[in-house]
């Protein structure tokens, strides 16, 4: 007996179990067939297809060795320990950086708790880029190499931190810190050569493939502004979607350039980057939850009162609740709430110097 549902969690364990079998994930109708073949039909799974880069392969690969219990009952216990303690020390870290008020301190444990939950109500793996992100973020004025490396678990979902990605590579080529890409292109090299030792065929596969998984990525219901237009009016607009990346990618790079922003106000473009992404599920707010953090942070030091900012939280918490409900109106509402956390960097950008970041001077 599992003792909570697999959910997505059940597409991973599969898709690794097909590649013990020499099958292509990125091929649907080989991936159609072993649903069948394990006694699931393919109309029970939306995704037949296989939309994810070949390196994150690796991360779950290891479970499809074991039984669905013993995999998923594995990979849940990884979950909450990982997302357990990088919130632990990402909390430490603002603490030490930042000083906030035992309010916002509060919040800002409650409101993680919540929405890594959302997470992994799912069985989902957005917490490993939620992961790299906080990891950087510690690790960066004194392990640049270090945070390199974490840095990598970014690109296993790219898309839903564009403009943040974008912008701290920005930042880093302006001040020469070469140890971070160092670490960088030594953890995403590694994770190429091991996926094309293991598979060869993939990564071919992967880019041949690539214009169809894009075309279909924006046609399941979500979060981002292109899959509620194509949902809710029926549109397919590809010039659209690469236009919302390009602004993200251009935000990213002119936020790069403004060298009056603390560390922790980048992860204000993952927002942005998740609203204006082709694809982004409920459970990718996962990656918010930094931002969220320096939301908080601006907001109580504002007004060490302020009450707008609780509102939030509770919205934010009651709509993350409701997911598991299947409200129909989690969606838009989650994507109003990521909209507001989406005007901090934009207001940044267009402030004066001393307007911003209310005091908060780290260096980056």
């Amino acid at each position: 007996m599992l003792f909570v549902s697999p959910r997505d969690f059940y597409y991973y364990w599969v898709i690794g179990r097909l590649l013990l079998t020499g099958g292509n994930p990125y091929d649907p109708q080989q991936m159609s067939n072993y649903f069948i073949s394990l006694g699931s039909l393919p109309g029970d799974w939306e995704f037949v297809q296989f939309n994810y880069p070949p390196i994150f392969l690796l991360f779950f690969i290891p479970f499809s060795y074991f039984s669905l219990e013993t995999a998923l009952l594995l990979w849940s216990l990884f979950s909450i320990f990982a997302c357990s303690f990088i919130t632990f020390l990402g909390v430490k870290w603002c603490i030490r950086e930042y000083n906030p008020t035992k309010t916002t301190i509060f919040l800002m444990i409650v409101s993680a708790i919540f929405t890594w939950w959302l997470d992994f109500f799912w069985n989902q793996s957005c917490f490993l880029p939620f992961c790299g992100i906080l990891g950087f973020l510690i690790t960066n004025r004194k392990k640049p190499l270090i945070s390199g490396i974490l840095f990598s678990l970014l690109f296993i979902k790219p898309h839903l931190s564009l403009a943040f990605w974008v912008a701290v590579f920005t930042r880093k080529l302006i001040e020469r810190e070469w140890r971070f890409f160092i670490g960088l292109v030594l953890a995403l090299g590694f994770l190429l050569i091991t996926t094309t030792i293991l598979f060869p065929f993939l990564i071919p596969q992967c880019v041949e493939r690539l214009p169809l998984i894009l075309a279909a990525s924006y046609t399941y219901m979500g979060i981002s502004l292109i899959q509620l237009l194509s949902i809710l009016y029926d549109v397919r607009w590809p010039i659209l979607t690469l236009s919302l990346s390009l602004f993200c990618a251009v935000t990213g790079v002119i936020y790069g350039f403004k060298k009056r922003f603390s560390l922790l106000s980048f992860t204000g473009l993952i927002p942005l980057s998740i609203l204006l992404s082709p694809h982004a599920m409920p459970h990718s707010i996962i990656l918010a939850i930094p931002s969220l953090w320096y939301w908080l942070i601006c907001t109580f030091k504002e007004d060490k009162q302020n009450h707008i900012a609780k509102v939030f939280i509770t919205f934010w918490i009651l709509t993350i609740i409701s997911d598991g409900g299947g409200n129909p109106w989690i969606n838009e509402m989650l994507a109003a709430l990521l909209l507001i956390l989406s005007a901090r960097p934009l207001i940044n950008i267009l402030s004066k110097p001393k307007d911003t970041e209310l005091k908060i001077t780290d260096k980056f």
